[in-house]
C-alpha cells in the first residue's frame, strides 16, 4: 500500500541550530531545528522552524512554524540567501514571521565560514512597525543532517 500526497513538503536539508543571540521573547529558546523543504508537485520551497523554550506551547512540546520561501538571491561567492515569511496565519496572536537563511554550502570564495547555515528569525505582531519584534540569530551545519532528496 502506498499513499500519494501531491502537495507534500519534502525535507531537503535539516540542521540543529545554535542560538547566538536572542531578544524580546526568544531569550529562553533552546533546541532549535531548521528544515529546508521542497513541495513535490510544484517545487516551491519552505522553511520549517521548530524550537523549545519561551514561545513554545509547553516545556515538552516544540513550537512549529512553517514559512514559505518568497525570494532567493546568490551573492558573488556563491552563497544563497533564502527569505521566507508567514503573516496572518497564527491563530493565537496574528503574528508575522520572517527568516533569512544564508546557505554557504555552495560557497566558492577562499574565506572560511564557521557554519554552513546562518539564520535570522524575526517574529512580531501584524500591523506594528517591528521595533519590539522578537529576534534570534542562529548558526548550524546541515552537513551532518543532509537528506538526499530525489
Amino acid at each position: 500500500m502506498a499513499v500519494y500526497q501531491a502537495e507534500s513538503d519534502r525535507p531537503i536539508a535539516i540542521a540543529k541550530m545554535e542560538v547566538t543571540d536572542a531578544r524580546f521573547g526568544f531569550e529562553a529558546v533552546r533546541s532549535v531545528t531548521l528544515t529546508l523543504t521542497r513541495r513535490d508537485n510544484d517545487g516551491t520551497q519552505g522553511l520549517l522552524l521548530m524550537f523549545m523554550g519561551e514561545g513554545a506551547p509547553s516545556g515538552k512540546i516544540p513550537r512549529v512554524v512553517f514559512l514559505e520561501v518568497t525570494k532567493t538571491m546568490e551573492d558573488d561567492c556563491g552563497s544563497t540567501a533564502i527569505y521566507a515569511s508567514r503573516a496572518n496565519q497564527d491563530p493565537i496572536n496574528g503574528a508575522r514571521w520572517n527568516i533569512r537563511l544564508v546557505d554557504h554550502r555552495t560557497r566558492n570564495c577562499n574565506d572560511v565560514k564557521p557554519h554552513m547555515w546562518e539564520a535570522s528569525v524575526r517574529q512580531g505582531v501584524v500591523g506594528w512597525c517591528g521595533t519590539g519584534d522578537a529576534t534570534m540569530e542562529l548558526v548550524g551545519d546541515p552537513g551532518r543532517c543532509q537528506i538526499n532528496a530525489r
